[in-house]
């Protein structure tokens, strides 16, 4: 599985809770564990698991995908999790300590950011690489649209052939998912709000979506 940074505690709490497996996290991060040890760690809540095979490994970015299918055997699907580009480039920046406004001055600042908005594109054209029959594209914001969360479950289940959960368990998932991520401080929240300018035009998300949608086959 493979995606953008914003919304992935939410994916991993949905398929670990459906599975009983669990999901790894990005390569060479060793804070980056499952999401039922966070949950048990932080005493929010317990993830039954019936193995301790993973069903998923997490990816940031490009080289994090290519690392984990190198070192994982069999076919593996992609889980594509999209957010709108300016908030999903910005919350990543706005955790990088060094990256404060007063470094977006700088040159080397603006390419930090740069590179950052180039790892969204990147992304996206892994996905466009990747065999169709083998790729699943959900939005984040239908995660958490009351009318349409249900429907992307369950979409997310038969992806990777699960019973998607109770419509009356979705609340509690939903909140183990978000104890296990944590939540931005408030000076994060105002420096998000202010690097979200900064993110490049071209990164526009109706047309992130449209390219998505009009993916070619990718590869087999």
């Amino acid at each position: 599985m493979s995606y953008p940074r914003s919304g992935n505690h939410l994916v991993r709490t949905l398929i670990e809770v459906m599975s009983g497996r669990p999901t790894l996290g990005c390569p060479g991060n060793p804070n980056d564990v499952p999401i039922h040890l966070k949950v048990e760690a932080r005493g929010t809540g317990s993830i039954a698991m019936r193995s301790l095979h993973p069903i998923a490994h997490k990816s940031h970015f490009l080289r994090h995908a290519v690392i984990h299918e190198a070192n994982s055997p069999g076919t593996w699907g992609l889980i594509f999790l999209t957010r709108d580009p300016k908030a999903s480039v910005a919350s990543h920046a706005a955790r990088t300590p060094d990256l404060g406004l007063p470094v977006l001055k700088t040159i080397h600042g603006v390419n930090r950011l740069r590179r950052m908005a180039k790892w969204y594109e990147e992304s996206i054209a892994f996905y466009e690489g990747f065999d169709q029959r083998r790729r699943l594209h959900l939005k984040f914001e239908d995660l958490l649209d009351p009318d349409l969360k249900i429907q992307t479950i369950a979409r997310l289940a038969a992806f990777l052939d699960l019973q998607p959960p109770k419509a009356a368990e979705t609340d509690e998932i939903y909140a183990l998912a978000k104890s296990a991520q944590g939540s931005l401080k408030a000076e994060l929240h105002k420096r998000k709000r202010l690097l979200a300018r900064f993110v490049p035009a071209r990164l526009r998300y109706d047309r992130v979506l449209d390219r998505i949608a009009a993916a070619p086959t990718g590869r087999s």
